[in-house]
């Protein structure tokens, strides 16, 4: 099977997206699927689509997204109508709204992301306090997408009600299905035993790594710490990828390590060796949709203490990749969660195999890859391969 990807941006390159991108194509290609990069696209300049950006964020202080524009889209669309017409792909596999709205494929097309605009609307803050066309093309864009795209996978249950519930998705196109770890898939069970074996009992160290403080929840996870520390638990909080307010004051136990690029081996070896030292891995989360980085922590046995908001619950399972607190919860159930598991004999070895069990199971490539690889034959062979020429479809 020949899958043509779609990506605005470079997929070739890991530090896309995060690496999302670079890893969903990688992963179906060990599959065994033929990946033809179609990426990245030119970036269209249309000055009426600047200068209401300009306007909304400089004069109205808002919010505007005008990658969501529908010129913007449509000029997007054609570059990559133009290159599947010289294609053979059977099907076309694409992350999102910027890369496959408005797109007339002329073959099976399919999209894998982890959240629909409804999702984040007023949720992440780029997202709020948002102009009025942003809004309505934000909307336009994901039925358009939702509409077009054959098969729709989602990486959790968040998402595939919003698609039901917000743009009418038809429910027998919509499938689960989770990212895998950005993280050498290297480690075996008895790794995590050795890894675990080799914790020190004290002190307790908990990880945050994360690029926006508050979002992220840095501010509850210094509490937890300090309600620790006042409990006469020797307690160490490592917080890297994002930074305080200036002037914050924070206690000695709290050591602030700045950004880690992964792009560097030095930086993955220094993310992984974080990762293997912690006890915890600590991010109550006010907004996210399904973090990678909480795979990542699973693929070293690693516990994940968060917030149950957006998409998380379908990525932490309480009691076996971690726990999950509700949005109020204070640094005191935190801090009980934490005592009561380190204190009861063999639950915190419990919990770190079970984590490891979640990330053979759903949170790496490869597993995915396969998953992926078989969904998107199924619908091929539901649909068909390629047209003769694109459907028309009706543009807004």
């Amino acid at each position: 099977m020949k899958v043509a990807y779609l990506s605005y941006k470079d997929a070739r390159d890991v530090r896309s997206w995060s690496g999302i991108e670079y890893h969903m194509a990688r992963c179906l290609a060990d599959a065994g699927a033929e990946v033809e990069y179609l990426g990245p696209a030119k970036r269209p300049f249309t000055p009426i689509n600047f200068a209401r950006y300009l306007l909304a964020n400089r004069i109205f202080k808002q919010n505007d997204h005008p990658q969501r524009d529908p010129r913007f889209l449509r000029l997007v669309a054609q570059q990559f109508e133009k290159k599947l017409r010289r294609s053979d792909a059977q099907a076309v596999l694409g992350h999102g709204v910027i890369g496959q709205a408005y797109v007339d494929a002329g073959r099976p097309m399919a999209v894998w992301t982890d959240a629909t605009f409804a999702n984040i609307l007023n949720y992440y803050p780029s997202f709020k306090n948002m102009s009025a066309r942003s809004v309505r093309d934000g909307h336009a864009s994901e039925k358009d997408l939702l509409d077009r795209c054959d098969l729709v996978m989602f990486s959790c249950q968040w998402a595939i009600d919003s698609a039901i519930k917000d743009y009418g998705c038809d429910p027998r196109k919509l499938r689960l299905l989770s990212f895998g770890a950005n993280v050498p898939d290297t480690r075996t069970q008895a790794d995590i035993v050795r890894i675990t074996a080799a914790k020190a009992a004290s002190p307790v160290k908990l990880l945050l790594l994360g690029v926006h403080w508050h979002r992220k929840g840095a501010d509850t996870a210094v509490a937890v710490a300090e309600e620790l520390h006042r409990r006469g638990v020797a307690v160490e909080l490592r917080i890297a990828g994002c930074f305080p307010d200036p002037g914050t004051t924070l206690p000695p136990f709290v050591k602030i390590l700045g950004f880690i690029s992964k792009s560097t081996p030095e930086g993955v070896a220094r993310i992984e060796a974080l990762l293997e030292e912690a006890h915890f891995f600590l991010v109550p989360s006010r907004a996210d949709c399904t973090p990678i980085v909480f795979g990542e922590a699973a693929s070293f046995g690693l516990p994940v203490l968060t917030r149950d908001t957006g998409g998380i619950s379908s990525v932490i399972t309480p009691g076996v990749n971690g726990h999950l607190f509700h949005m109020e919860a204070p640094a005191k159930d935190y801090a009980d969660t934490i005592e009561r598991i380190l204190r009861t004999p063999g639950e915190y070895e419990r919990l770190a195999t079970a984590c490891f069990g979640e990330y053979k199971a759903r949170f790496n490539w490869k597993s995915a890859g396969a998953s992926l690889h078989r969904m998107m034959a199924e619908m091929v062979a539901a649909k068909g391969g390629p047209h003769n020429a694109p459907t028309p479809r009706v543009r807004p």
